[in-house]
């Protein structure tokens, strides 16, 4: 949104703020009472958490890990590390 849009639109935020704060005290709708007290709520503590469901293959998740593994072994110099990664690798590997 350009700054002047963004600018005009909070000028007007009390008096949204005002008509939110009537419709949720006067409407006759319940449904816009409770549009406009969830709007306020949402627009003073923010949004309630949303849930959401994951699903990891575990065998994706294997190959991802050794995929980065390697990639941090390669810039490893010291031999004893190169060799704890290697082992490291070998172990999600055969998981």
């Amino acid at each position: 949104m350009p700054a002047e849009l963004r600018e005009m639109a909070q000028a007007k935020a009390p008096d949204a703020l005002r008509v939110a704060l009537g419709l949720m005290d006067k409407a006759d709708s319940e449904q816009v009472k409770l549009a406009a007290a969830r709007e306020i709520l949402d627009r003073g503590y923010g949004k309630a958490p949303q849930s959401t469901e994951l699903s990891i293959n575990i065998e994706d998740l294997q190959a991802f890990a050794a995929q980065v593994i390697t990639i941090i072994g390669a810039e490893v110099s010291d031999e004893p590390t190169r060799a704890r990664i290697a082992e490291r690798i070998a172990a999600i590997k055969a998981k």
